[in-house]
């Protein structure tokens, strides 16, 4: 214990001017002596506040300072003061000198610290002008009389003679964390004293240094050295120390008690750290709040089982008006429970983690608080209303950028936004991330005489999803593709405007990408969040601010000038190898990237407890975005292609196209006028004209956001080199996107919402319309007023006008072995997005090469994909049901329901006995039975009449008794057993049994032990567990042996009788059988199979 003793005796006002010898204050404390040291639990003597002034030392110790070092630990104190040098004879008068402090650090120990004082020898006694102390325990020294020891006294107060006054404590009492017993606590206060019954202690207990005097004083006697603190004092007593103070005396005299010794401080409360935070907006850090509680969660019995009701609610809560800058991860409350507290560190913790938010603005760094709003608990009660401090956070700001190709396609990188040309074809990585895993490839096809982006794909963690074109270069349109394994992280999103041309990928990261489909070509527009500052690569340059180094190869050298716009040489750098970008080879899904966290905003006072999975971003053109969300109808495409082969969708294989990767392409240039007679004059005309009229463009030119006339030039190349001018409208879709970025990120150009919130200026956002209206129509506040003889969201739909179909994809033919046949896709142009969109469907009988078409037709659903691609969903095929074996749909689409376009055909047939054409021209397979509109293969039983199969030698229309035969040689086993002919080792028999992938249907294969079925495309055989490939590779028997387990009848060692030779030979690792089964292996592990087959291996020796 620190305390400051100061005896003074005021014997003059000491006016200034007075002589110090009769104008001082005296300090009469004989424990400043130097022959005064100290025990463990004495009092400390401090000067730390003594007032300047002039000062005599009057106790019997002595009066005068002494003139060399004391040692520590004496004069009452732990750092000594003493006079450094001598005091002054009378004749000399009052002096200036320096005292010096013994706290054993610095170059010189004894003289750690110096302090300016005066000295004036009086005569009899000297006086000295002291100041105030720096720091606790550090006290002047006068005297070198030994006095007793604190806790023993004597007549005089000095040695010798001196007897002890109360028991003296050993050390200072310890106060130990908390001791828990069943659902309650208390703290244990140790006195350290041996045993002796004549002993006695007084203890009472502080909060924060302060005795509390309402809590009952608690004697300990006898040999007990042990007080309790219980629990239930803490209520309202939290985020406090508490100590014990511990008076000692004889149980003969309890009058003479010792001072009271304190304890040890033990800090009861929940602590929150760090108590400042940076973060970086751009680095999506989560930065970890660590909240303890030094005090156990327990509750009483009455909410002890219920884990709900049992616990300590800690709810974050950002202050201010930016308080959307920071997010927590997960939740806004997290709960202290009992199962937190860990009995070694004697604490309890949760974290909260927070991460900057990402606003895409360039609006400075925020200050914000993050406070803790005050605990609410029912059980335990002691924490309910406890206030935790808050807690400084900064967030830095950062940049992010824009990267786009449009046109032929014209490049602005993230810094040079000064257009550059890619007019080569081939696959090109567009941007990735050097810090995470990032990407988007491209893919260039020829336009004109240079080339355009026919498809992009782009990968965050496990998700990859496509945009892709140039699967059709005849009538190319936009199919969005997710290529992922798994399902797409929440917080990843892809939205389709009511146009069908445009599609918007956004990503956890902040990073989107914006894909605006044309006739045959596509726009890119790839947003890098802050994550990626100084972190990019790829021909969208780097990221980092200079637009001077943009040309840099993976081997980071800059390998074209920047003044340069055709920098073929760096894009070769960049030019992914055939087969091996995102658009043919898909990463293994990584588990590190198969979570994504929820992030909240926490603002209680706002009103405001948010959590979604982008919670962590607040981007502009996201929140505006008021496109389709067709995410979860992709997911459910991804979930059906991983769960079964047997679905409509498109599989991989599907997917998969010839693509011309543009080796052998040379771009060239062309001259004016071009083939249909534009001139330059005519052609900047026309591109002029496009912005002049536009709704946006006028907009952001008055805004002076972007120099129209880059956009323009570009827009006049584009013709020259094409000679098309549907590249006119790229001009506005790439100026909107310019403007876009330049006036989201200024926060100047925001206005306060209803709510109170930021919003962004309604004319480059909500007010804008799909394509500017195609210049067919006006734009009203994001609704295109079409002229008359127009339609649509973006008025490229001529009114009145059905759709013109083109083609129904997989070449009009669905085969019910691979898929259900419920839904197909048609190619169609002037498509029309409403909910009148319907396919009109005609049934066409197939008959003996002849078609009899329904005069009747009925209309079925429709779905819009895309501007240029329809499915139609189709009632259950008779084909499917088992009773035609091929049938014809006549398939037409309308807009309105009214005007259906031209019909086309499509087939459904199933392929095990139908062989078909798109036209309807269908014939039987050889080896195959057609029996009451059902196909069945030769051999195959009949579904409920075991003696009958499809025996194709005698009847192909008809069922057979008796198993059906084969002129294939056969082989006799030993024994009589008859080894016949098998269709495939692992296949027992290609119809029969219950289907894996539909248990009502009983016509798919009987497999061997160890085998599988394949899949509905080929739902006849079967195959080892595991090597699935191998179907529709069947394995004859005998060509593949007896059996799956099976090579030969014999010739092998026999596992009895290792002399003999004249037992089975085994094949895919099985295992023989015994003496009475010789002849025959079985799957190892599973020998009761042994004899399961008389057929082919004949009765048992």
């Amino acid at each position: 214990m620190v305390v400051t003793l100061l005896a003074f005796v005021f014997l003059s006002s000491g006016v200034f001017g007075q002589d110090p010898c009769t104008s001082y204050r005296s300090i009469n404390d004989p424990h400043r002596s130097v022959g005064h040291k100290l025990d463990a639990t004495d009092r400390l003597i401090c000067d730390r506040g003594l007032s300047a002034g002039w000062y005599r030392f009057t106790s019997q110790a002595g009066g005068n300072m002494p003139e060399v070092c004391p040692d520590q630990l004496t004069c009452g104190t732990y750092a000594p003061i003493w006079l450094k040098g001598k005091h002054p004879s009378v004749a000399e008068g009052e002096v200036n000198r320096e005292a010096c402090i013994h706290a054993k650090y610095g170059v010189d120990k004894c003289c750690s610290e110096k302090l300016k004082i005066r000295v004036k020898n009086c005569g009899a006694y000297n006086v000295y002008y002291l100041v105030s102390a720096p720091a606790c325990s550090m006290a002047y020294c006068a005297g070198t009389k030994k006095t007793c020891k604190q806790g023993t006294h004597s007549a005089t107060g000095f040695e010798p003679g001196c007897k002890e006054s109360y028991p003296k404590l050993t050390g200072h009492p310890v106060l130990k964390p908390p001791k828990i017993e069943g659902n309650t606590f208390s703290f244990p206060c140790e006195i350290p004293y041996p045993a002796n019954s004549n002993v006695e202690f007084e203890v009472t207990w502080s909060f924060d240094h302060v005795v509390r005097t309402d809590i009952p004083k608690m004697i300990v006697k006898g040999n007990k050295r042990v007080a309790y603190l219980p629990s239930k004092y803490l209520e309202d007593n939290m985020q406090k120390t508490i100590t014990c103070n511990v008076h000692s005396y004889f149980t003969s005299s309890p009058q003479r008690k010792s001072h009271a010794v304190e304890s040890n401080g033990y800090w009861a409360g929940i602590t929150v750290d760090p108590p400042r935070i940076e973060l970086r907006e751009g680095e999506n850090k989560e930065t970890e709040i660590r909240i303890t509680s030094t005090v156990p969660i327990l509750c009483n019995h009455q909410f002890r089982l219920n884990e709900d009701a049992c616990g300590v609610d800690i709810e974050i809560d950002v202050q201010g008006t930016d308080f959307a800058q920071i997010v927590a991860a997960d939740a806004c409350i997290k709960r202290l429970t009992p199962g937190h507290w860990n009995p070694v560190t004697n604490n309890a913790t949760i974290i909260h983690k927070v991460v900057a938010t990402k606003d895409f603005r360039r609006d400075g760094d925020k200050k914000m608080a993050v406070k803790f709003r005050p605990v609410f608990s029912i059980s335990p009660n002691i924490f309910h209303g406890v206030e935790l401090p808050e807690i400084q956070i900064i967030a830095e700001d950062t940049d992010t950028q824009q990267c786009s190709g449009t046109g032929d396609p014209h490049l602005k990188g993230f810094d040079r936004k000064k257009s550059y040309h890619l007019y080569t074809v081939g696959e090109y990585v567009f941007y990735k991330s050097k810090t995470r895993p990032f990407e988007v490839h491209i893919r260039t096809w020829t336009c004109g005489k240079v080339s355009c982006i026919c498809g992009v794909v782009a990968r965050e963690g496990n998700d990859i999803i496509s945009v892709d074109m140039c699967h059709d270069k005849k009538r190319p349109f936009p199919k969005v593709i997710v290529k992922s394994q798994n399902q797409l992280l929440q917080g990843t999103q892809i939205k389709r405007d009511k146009s069908g041309k445009k599609f918007t990928i956004y990503f956890p990261s902040g990073a989107s990408l914006s894909v605006h489909a044309g006739r045959n070509y596509m726009n890119v527009f790839a947003q890098a969040p802050s994550d990626d500052f100084a972190a990019t690569a790829g021909i969208c340059g780097n990221f980092n601010g200079n637009d001077k180094d943009d040309y840099m190869a993976p081997n980071g050298t800059v390998v074209d000038t920047h003044t340069n716009n055709k920098p073929t040489t760096f894009f070769d750098t960049w030019r992914i190898e055939p087969g091996e970008s995102l658009f043919d080879k898909v990463p293994a899904p990584d588990p590190a990237h198969e979570y994504n966290p929820k992030y909240c905003k926490c603002a209680k006072d706002k009103g405001v407890i948010d959590c979604t999975f982008a919670g962590n971003l607040d981007d502009p053109k996201r929140r505006a975005n008021r496109d389709q969300d067709i995410t979860n109808e992709l997911n459910k495409k991804t979930r059906k292609r991983r769960s079964t082969t047997y679905h409509d969708y498109d599989t991989v294989q599907d997917t998969k196209y010839k693509y011309d990767y543009g080796i052998q392409f040379k771009p060239t240039d062309a001259t004016w006028p071009t083939p249909s007679g534009w001139t330059e004059a005519k052609a900047r005309a026309l591109c002029s004209g496009v912005i002049t009229n536009s709704t946006v463009g006028n907009a952001c030119a008055a805004k002076k956001a972007v120099n129209p006339k880059e956009f323009v030039d570009d827009c006049v190349i584009d013709i020259k080199l094409t000679d098309d001018t549907d590249f006119a409208m790229d001009t506005i879709q790439s100026l909107e996107k310019a403007c876009e970025e330049k006036i989201l990120k200024d926060p100047k150009n925001y206005v306060k919402g209803p709510d109170g919130k930021d919003e962004p200026p309604k004319f480059i956002t909500t007010d804008t319309c799909p394509n500017d209206c195609s210049m067919k129509g006006q734009c009203v506040k994001g609704t295109c007023m079409c002229n008359s003889d127009s339609d649509g969201a973006d008025c490229s739909i001529l009114k009145n006008l059905p759709p013109t179909i083109d083609k129904i994809q997989r070449g009009g033919i669905c085969d019910t072995r691979s898929r259900p046949c419920h839904a197909i896709w048609v190619v169609a142009d002037n498509v029309l997005n409403n909910n009148k969109l319907s396919c009109r469907v005609r049934d066409v009988t197939l008959r003996n090469g002849k078609k009899y078409i329904s005069q009747r037709g009925y209309r079925v659903p429709a779905q819009f994909e895309n501007f240029r691609e329809v499915s139609c969903n189709l009632p259950p095929s008779q084909v499917r049901l088992g009773k035609l074996p091929a049938v014809g749909h006549m398939i037409s689409v309308s807009n309105n329901g009214i005007k259906f376009s031209k019909e086309l055909m499509l087939v459904i047939h199933d392929s095990l006995c139908m062989d078909c054409n798109n036209q309807g021209v269908c014939n039987q397979k050889a080896h195959t039975c057609l029996i009451d509109g059902r196909c069945f293969s030769h051999g195959a039983k009949h579904p409920v009449i075991p003696i009958k199969y499809c025996n194709t030698i005698k009847s192909t229309t008809a069922w057979s008794n008796g198993q059906a035969t084969t002129t294939t040689t056969k082989i006799v086993a030993p024994k009589g057993g008859k080894a016949q002919w098998r269709w495939d080792i692992w296949t027992l028999h290609e119809t029969g049994c219950t289907c894996h992938f539909d248990h009502t249907r009983e016509d798919c294969a009987c497999c061997d032990l160890g085998a599988c079925q394949c899949s509905q495309q080929h739902m006849g055989q079967c195959t080892r567990c595991g090597q699935e490939n191998n179907c529709g590779k069947n394995k004859p028997a005998p060509q593949n042996g007896v059996d799956a387990w099976t090579s030969r009848f014999s010739g092998c060692t026999c596992p009895f009788d290792p002399s003999r030779k004249d037992c089975a030979c085994c094949q895919n690792r099985g295992c023989p059988c015994r003496i009475l089964q010789r002849n025959q292996c079985v799957m190892c592990g599973h020998p009761s199979q042994c004899g399961k087959k008389p057929e082919v291996f004949g009765p048992h020796f």
